[in-house]
């Protein structure tokens, strides 16, 4: 069943109604109803102020990065090993693909690396 498609809600407060009324358990509330989709690749949110193109997201949503002006100061230096095209090693260490990707996106969000604010156009059918 997808909720937002099949039955009457006006929007995400109704959502969030519906939800908090049958016991349902979400992240969003009334005053943050900012949904959020994580997997090892990204994480990207939706809803509330952020539907707003001049508003800047709040800091507290961010999950896998620091904003620039509170990451570190210092470099970082990571030496990425290859075979056949694919990163298999950091740092001479041998890692499966999930805690190499892990680990990158460690170090690449203390750095403030891996943040975009963009407006979306999109159909839901």
């Amino acid at each position: 069943i997808a909720p937002w498609r099949e039955w009457e809600f006006g929007g995400r407060t109704d959502l969030i109604a519906y939800a908090e009324a049958h016991g349902i358990p979400i992240t969003a509330t009334i005053d943050k109803p900012y949904s959020t989709d994580r997997n090892l690749m990204h994480v990207s949110y939706e809803g509330g102020i952020l539907e707003d193109p001049w508003a800047e997201p709040p800091e507290s949503i961010f999950q896998m990065t620091r904003s620039p002006e509170s990451a570190k100061a210092e470099a970082d230096y990571v030496e990425i090993g290859f075979e056949k095209g694919e990163p298999v090693s950091i740092d001479g260490e041998n890692l499966g693909p999930v805690t190499l990707l892990s680990k990158l996106n460690d170090l690449g969000g203390a750095h403030g690396i891996g943040r975009v604010d963009l407006v979306e156009n999109r159909f839901v059918g």
